[in-house]
């Protein structure tokens, strides 16, 4: 079973640059640009799964059904995970985790720890974002939906705006452009560029 990923890496984007007329010969580490990336996509990850889906202009995914928050709730009074620490009240269930109960894809946490914490490896040249399939199998299947399961994408980058805001490949690429100018790797017809 196949896992989420995308990979961001120099390769395939040299002719590109070779028609701007920009040399990618000097380009040697982008581990910098790296690091600042993976602070970008897990602070949007995690406003992904902190607003339904609904984060930096994209629409939210699906509510859920009556009877999955049900479930939800008494999975909730069987069972703690990371995101309900309260203690359960004489009541039943707690306001944290009623708070829980109608948000998707956060029913023990371990999607949303992997979407916003581990997902990320970062070599000079390469930087690649994977859901790992062998902790959550299941994030697949809420990537593509499916006959009775509503699709929420967990991986939803954006390439173009229509709200006129910037996508985060947008951000990824001002972030790259501004390293390789920064730190001398960007060369165009023998001359360095400067801000």
């Amino acid at each position: 079973m196949g896992g989420l990923s995308i990979t961001a890496t120099t390769k395939g984007g040299e002719k590109i640059f070779r028609q701007m007329g920009i040399s990618m010969k000097n380009v040697k580490d982008l581990t910098p640009a790296w690091k600042k990336i993976e602070k970008l996509i897990y602070d949007f990850q995690k406003k992904l799964f902190l607003n339904k889906g609904a984060s930096e202009g994209l629409d939210p995914w699906k509510p859920l059904a009556a009877s999955t928050i049900k479930a939800k709730m008494r999975d909730a009074r069987q069972t703690r995970s990371r995101y309900r620490r309260a203690k359960l009240s004489s009541a039943g269930v707690t306001g944290a985790q009623k708070k829980w109960a109608t948000y998707p894809l956060i029913r023990t946490g371990n999607l949303m720890d992997v979407a916003t914490r581990d997902a990320i490896s970062i070599a000079p040249l390469r930087l690649a974002y994977t859901v790992d399939p062998i902790r959550v199998p299941y994030a697949i299947y809420h990537q593509r939906g499916g006959k009775r399961l509503p699709k929420r994408e967990i991986i939803r980058w954006e390439i173009f705006k229509s709200n006129g805001r910037m996508s985060l490949v947008r951000k990824m690429e001002k972030i790259i452009q501004a390293h390789l100018v920064s730190s001398g790797q960007l060369e165009r017809e023998n001359r360095i560029f400067y801000k």
